[in-house]
């Protein structure tokens, strides 16, 4: 880097600013690429490539670079990058710009985006040459395109229905609702319970699928359970009977399949809570 300054400085005071004009060549700036390089329900990463080419017979300094990103023409983040590295000589170098954007973040700043599958993006990339006569000129160049808004599948609470009821056994199927805001589709591989009632546990294990919900649509995933206790028996008989509400816990994990290619599998904790009275 001294060498840099030192040689300009030699040709500033050889022959003056003028000729270091024409001496020295403009950088070339160009976008090369962008990628999604990872999602999730959480976050998307994104990343941006610029292309630096150095057209001159000695070598140059890495720039200054600042960038700004706006998503559906809202500025949203910005940032600046330095390195301590030059660009050779009638070379060039492609710099790696990584962007996190959080989605939690991005709603609360962009209200509006809750209810899109996507957004448009427009990411401005500026840059200055820490050299002498072109240090206080700024290269920039834009990428724009479309982002993918992911949103968490949810889950909740239906009701609980009596299948059957004998003096063995009483069979009951907990429904639960899952509601896919993408517009992509989704396979359930399984859902893994544990299901409290009145704080007493009924029941817990893994229910097997292969139910698909579709894009932007919901649908009812039962979990059948069969209460063979006496005492259970008992107490579930006088709760349909006297037709009590009861307190229900349910936690558990989701595991989900996608079509998405960014996004092939999920794993989805859930806790539901509340009352309920046992339907007939």
């Amino acid at each position: 880097m001294k060498k840099i300054y030192f040689i300009a400085i030699a040709l500033i005071i050889l022959g003056g600013c003028s000729q270091l004009k024409q001496l020295v060549s403009e950088p070339k700036v160009k976008a090369q690429s962008f990628e999604v390089s990872k999602i999730n329900f959480d976050d998307i990463d994104l990343l941006f490539k610029v292309r630096i080419d150095n057209p001159n017979s000695f070598t140059i300094p890495f720039p200054n670079i600042d960038w700004n990103l706006a998503i559906n023409n809202n500025e949203f983040l910005k940032n600046t990058l330095t390195k301590n590295t030059t660009i050779a000589a009638n070379s060039y170098t492609i710099v790696d710009i990584p962007v996190k954007i959080n989605y939690k973040n991005l709603y609360n700043v962009i209200k509006s985006l809750s209810n899109t599958s996507e957004a448009t993006y427009k990411m401005n990339v500026g840059m200055a040459i820490p050299l002498p006569v072109l240090e206080n000129k700024r290269y920039s160049v834009d990428f724009t395109g479309n982002v993918p808004m992911l949103k968490a599948p949810s889950i909740s609470f239906k009701e609980i229905k009596v299948n059957s009821l004998n003096l063995n056994n009483i069979n009951l199927d907990v429904v639960c609702e899952m509601e896919n805001k993408n517009n992509f589709s989704m396979l359930l591989d399984n859902l893994s319970y544990d299901l409290n009632i009145n704080n007493v546990e009924w029941a817990k294990g893994t229910v097997k699928s292969n139910k698909t919900i579709g894009a932007n649509t919901k649908s009812t995933v039962p979990i059948n359970i069969t209460v063979n206790s006496l005492s259970m028996i008992k107490e579930i008989t006088q709760i349909i009977t006297n037709n009590k509400a009861v307190n229900y816990s349910c936690t558990g994990n989701i595991n989900m399949q996608t079509d998405n290619q960014l996004l092939k599998s999920i794993n989805l904790p859930f806790e539901l809570k509340g009352n309920t009275n046992i339907k007939k």
